[in-house]
Order: structure tokens, then sequence, then C-alpha cells
């Protein structure tokens, strides 16, 4: 058996990588969620307030619960049970900003392709209200101007993205000062 160099130190227990392991996490939270948006999508949500505030609910604790599961078990698992705030925090924004990204283009494929038909009825509906509202043809016709502004494919995505991009920001915060444990005196010793 041939002696290593003295400089060959193999690397034992080195943390796996926090992109690559928010990307991992990102992707299985961007499944979970396209299920269940297209759930709520057949249980059409979209035309009842009752359902549309029940479906927040449900994704706000389903990201609330990835954040806090996704640093926890950064933590616990490659860490050895130390994590800064700031590691928690840029886990959980790449994580929930890869579902965030991946669900924004689902949603909007979704709204343009599959069922634009509910889009359609929005929007239809919305007319009537204005029609209803007694505004005059200039008005509506700008009203129906920006409506359909808004029912574009790019503002659809971009609108979704933004969204999803300051809520991650706001869900990771908290999970970040939830679960972050730091070494003795403060300091972080992983």
């Amino acid at each position: 058996m041939e002696k290593q160099p003295e400089e060959y130190k193999p690397i034992e227990n080195q943390p796996a990588p926090l992109f690559g392991t928010a990307l991992r996490y990102g992707l299985g939270a961007a499944l979970i969620m396209i299920v269940l948006q297209t759930l709520f999508n057949l249980l059409g949500t979209q035309g009842s307030f009752l359902l549309g505030v029940g479906q927040f609910f449900v994704f706000l604790a389903l990201v609330i619960g990835i954040s806090i599961f996704t640093i926890r078990n950064y933590r616990d698992n490659e860490l050895k049970g130390l994590i800064s705030f700031g590691q928690g925090f840029k886990l959980s924004f790449i994580t929930l900003l890869t579902a965030g990204v991946i669900l924004a283009f689902y949603s909007t494929l979704y709204v343009t392709m599959i069922d634009s038909a509910a889009i359609d009825a929005q929007i239809e509906e919305a007319i009537m209200d204005l029609e209803d509202a007694g505004m005059g043809d200039d008005e509506r016709d700008l009203a129906i101007r920006m409506i359909n502004f808004f029912r574009s494919p790019i503002v659809i995505f971009l609108s979704s993205l933004v969204y999803n991009a300051v809520g991650s920001a706001i869900v990771s915060l908290i999970g970040a000062l939830v679960m972050k444990k730091e070494g003795p005196q403060g300091g972080f010793n992983a």
C-alpha cells in the first residue's frame, strides 16, 4: 500500500454546500406547492373568497414549515447543531425563492394556457362591474386596457415572482431568527 504524500489530508465531515442544499429543498418544495396549487385550482378557489383565504393560509403554513424544516435539517445534520442567523436566512431564502420561481412559472402557464377560462371569466365579471358602475366609454376602455395589461404572461410571471420573493424574505427572516443556534458567547463554531 502506497503512502500518501504528507500534504494530502482527506476532508472529513464537511457540510454539504448551502446553495446546493437550498436548491434541492427548493425543488422538492416546488413539487409539493404545484400539487397543492393544482388541487386548489381543481376545487375552484378562484371564484370563492373563503376558499381563497383558506388557500393563502395553507400556503403560508407550508412555506413556514419548509423554512423551519430546511434550516433545522441543515443545522442538525450538516453543521453539528449550530447555525448563524445569516446562514439560516440564506438557506431558507434560496430554498423558498427557488420554489417561488418554479411556482410562478407554473402559475403563469396554468392561467395563460391550461385554464385561461378562469381568468377570462374574472375579466368579464370586471367589465360587467365597470358597466354597472356607470363608467363612460373612455374610462371603461382604459380600465379594460389596464386589465388586459395585467393579464399578460410576462406581467403575471413578474408579479408572482415579486410576491414570492418578498414573501420568501419575510418568512426566511422569521425562520432564521427562530432556528439560529450559535456557539458559546454568541460565536459560531461550525
